[in-house]
């Protein structure tokens, strides 16, 4: 079915390689035995490294790619027969609303929520995407943790905080905060957008991207002179992302008016 020794030849990295195995004797599980198989959540680094291999896949093994919401970050790749549909609620994910019911109203961040996860004992790769929101945050965890985090998780810092499961059907993905910047370029370039949408310097921009720091639409970018279009979205690892919402006329310096749309 899969040439598995051929195909981890083709990485370098060690992390990179065991994550790949993982993937491969999820897809071999489900051509052998005919059922769903899935992975784990996924970062966009190993989203990259699935990209790369997936033209391996025999044709009569089809795959869907899901993290809980359209936009989600860490992605599940779940793998089906050719013949067998996969839907969306068959992927592995209990979404969890959490609560702040601190009477001090102190707001927890993404880090606060993540870090109190991992110190329970659950590895990164079986925690989504984090939503914070004014009065808590939605969670998307692997089912199979799902219950111990609802059970053993009440406090987060110094706030109590009680968590519920939503299904799908009743899931309401909370508008991100943004903030809008007008500004204009001398082009459409990936650094120029990055500069601008971050207040750093074109170099530094130019620096991020040659370390493998910057993702369009989560997708690694590879030059600074890749083009952005509407609506692309474009992460900076450890700095957040940005979103080039509308394209204006040029200046009378001849450069580009742009609108952009900061995540905060």
């Amino acid at each position: 079915m899969l040439n598995v020794e051929s195909i981890l030849k083709s990485f370098t990295q060690p992390e990179d390689k065991l994550f790949i195995k993982k993937v491969l004797d999820q897809a071999s599980l489900c051509f052998k035995n005919h059922v769903h198989t899935f992975t784990d959540f996924m970062d966009m680094h190993q989203y990259e490294q699935v990209m790369k291999l997936i033209t391996e896949f025999p044709s009569d093994l089809s795959y869907e790619i899901f993290g809980g919401y359209t936009d989600a970050e860490r992605k599940i790749l779940g793998f089906t027969p050719f013949y067998l549909p996969l839907e969306k609620n068959h992927f592995p994910i209990q979404i969890v609303k959490i609560k702040n019911c601190s009477v001090t109203h102190h707001l927890l961040s993404h880090r606060d929520y993540l870090g109190a996860m991992i110190k329970s004992g659950i590895d990164r790769d079986k925690i989504g995407d984090i939503l914070v929101t004014n009065s808590g945050a939605i969670v998307f965890l692997d089912t199979k943790i799902s219950d111990y985090i609802q059970m053993n998780i009440n406090k987060i810092g110094r706030c109590t905080v009680e968590m519920t499961s939503l299904s799908l059907e009743n899931l309401v993905i909370p508008s991100p905060k943004t903030k809008e910047i007008q500004t204009s370029v001398a082009s459409l370039r990936v650094d120029a957008l990055l500069s601008s949408g971050f207040s750093i310097s074109r170099s530094k921009a130019v620096g991020y991207i040659k370390g493998q720091k910057v993702f369009k639409n989560w997708i690694p970018v590879r030059s600074p002179s890749e083009n952005v279009e509407i609506n692309d979205i474009l992460t900076l690892r450890g700095k957040g992302r940005i979103k080039l919402v509308n394209i204006g006329n040029k200046t009378r310096k001849n450069r580009i008016s742009i609108t952009i749309h900061r995540y905060v």
